[in-house]
């Protein structure tokens, strides 16, 4: 369900209202309160999920400014990053993926029967679209093995509305007064006091009253269609319940650049951007999971359960496996930003490469040549006591931050690594990409 995102603050926690439907047996939930995606962008972010691989190595980017106009040149899975479809159909399994959502190109979907319908709209339109075609097809394939994805987003309309009617406006006077007042634009404190004492905090309650409404409106949409699901036999082994990317729902900390967030939406990569809920159902004894993990993890949960040999590259974990990982993390990236969980902590990396793409090799070199004390380069936060990042942690103690710094350098040089040599076509095309704004 694109859209929900998990904790921050004292804001409704999305997963409680999925985890409160009657078709979730509070003996077999698995959740995991500290899952992340890969990326704050929709359409890249499915491409991860059904490839198990991190948008930069498979590779993956974003989108330009208009998608009405121009699509993406890189929002296209090769054919040497499989998808989960794929690799199951070699297995004899039957895969599905529903959506409300026309993917942005079709080989993000290789591999699965695609049936996709825009014109559903949103609510419970939406949810009823897609709960008559996934429970169809799901009792059509009864005889073997099966996968279904069903992507509906949480309807956000009524939220944004507020945003745009009363938000939009109040910014364009605060940012007036900053003219005026000549003040600096990343003063997070006086942004605050021009920009959101004036504006966000006389909304912020019915922000997040409406935001909470669409979250528990998905869980009630949700919860028919499993109804439907789990009485046809046989029962899903296993249900994996989460989404594409988390929200930034009128909140301003997190950055050294507050004028660059929106009211409702994923503009930057934040804690609260890339925090998504995930529950497993179906997977053994009910358990909370603290530590770290990522939904390309996703894949090779699903190969193990399914006895298949995961492609070549993947850097996921199984999540059901009776050794956990080591060391875990949790990576993200957009645009020219990057962002690693450890423990309780989150270190964020912003290069400044503006109109940059995630797979560009240069960003990786950025990197690694950044010193850990650059101001605003590298920002350090605990997001367990302070999940909207409003207390940097990084100058105060400067060892953990260059600590995650390496680790977060390590990542990006290893596993979540993109090309490091680009084609001469994908040369120009990179050149073309940044021209033109994409992320």
């Amino acid at each position: 369900m694109d859209g929900l995102r998990d904790g921050g603050g004292d804001l409704h926690r999305a997963a409680a209202a999925l985890e409160s439907a009657a078709f979730l047996p509070d003996t077999q939930l698995r959740r995991y309160r500290s899952a992340y995606s890969a990326t704050i962008e929709p359409y890249v972010a499915l491409g991860s999920l059904l490839s198990a691989r991190y948008p930069s190595q498979a590779p993956l980017c974003g989108w330009p400014p208009d998608l009405r106009t121009t699509k993406p040149w890189c929002v296209s899975l090769p054919a040497e990053s499989p998808t989960i479809g794929e690799v199951l159909r070699l297995y004899d399994y039957e895969t599905a993926f529903v959506s409300v959502v026309e993917p942005l190109d079709p080989s993000v979907v290789r591999g699965f029967d695609v049936t996709v319908n825009p014109a559903a709209g949103g609510g419970e339109a939406a949810w009823t679209w897609a709960s008559g075609a996934a429970i169809d097809w799901w009792g059509r394939h009864g005889d073997k093995p099966r996968l279904l994805v069903v992507q509906v987003p949480i309807d956000l309309a009524a939220t944004r509305a507020l945003a745009a009617t009363s938000y939009e406006g109040a910014f364009a006077d605060a940012m007036d007064t900053y003219r005026a007042e000549t003040l600096p634009l990343s003063d997070p404190e006086r942004y605050r006091l021009v920009y959101g004492e004036r504006t966000i905090l006389s909304m912020l309650g019915e922000l997040r009253s409406r935001y909470a409404a669409a979250a528990t409106g998905a869980a009630h949409g949700f919860g028919p269609l499993l109804d439907a699901v789990h009485l046809t036999a046989p029962r899903p082994t296993l249900l994996a319940i989460t989404s594409l990317h988390g929200q930034s729902i009128g909140e301003y900390a997190g950055t050294p650049h507050p004028e660059q967030l929106q009211a409702v939406g994923t503009r930057l990569l934040l804690e609260r951007t890339v925090h998504v809920p995930l529950t497993l159902v179906g997977a053994g004894a009910a358990a909370d999971v603290d530590a770290p993990v990522e939904l390309i993890d996703l894949g090779p949960t699903f190969f193990a359960l399914a006895g298949a040999t995961p492609p070549a590259g993947l850097v996921g974990h199984d999540l059901l496996a009776s050794t956990p990982d080591p060391n875990p993390t949790a990576y993200a990236e957009f645009g020219d930003m990057l962002l690693l969980r450890e423990g309780p902590s989150v270190v964020t990396f912003r290069s400044e490469r503006h109109g940059t793409s995630s797979i560009d090799p240069e960003l990786t070199r950025a990197l690694a040549a950044t010193p850990a004390d650059r101001p605003n380069a590298f920002v350090l936060h605990n997001v367990v006591e302070d999940p909207l990042q409003a207390k940097e942690q990084g100058r105060a103690d400067p060892s953990a931050r260059a600590k995650l710094r390496d680790v977060l350098t390590a990542v990006r040089s290893g596993p979540a690594a993109p090309p490091t040599a680009l084609s001469v076509e994908d040369e120009a095309q990179l050149k073309d990409l940044r021209a033109k704004g994409y992320w």
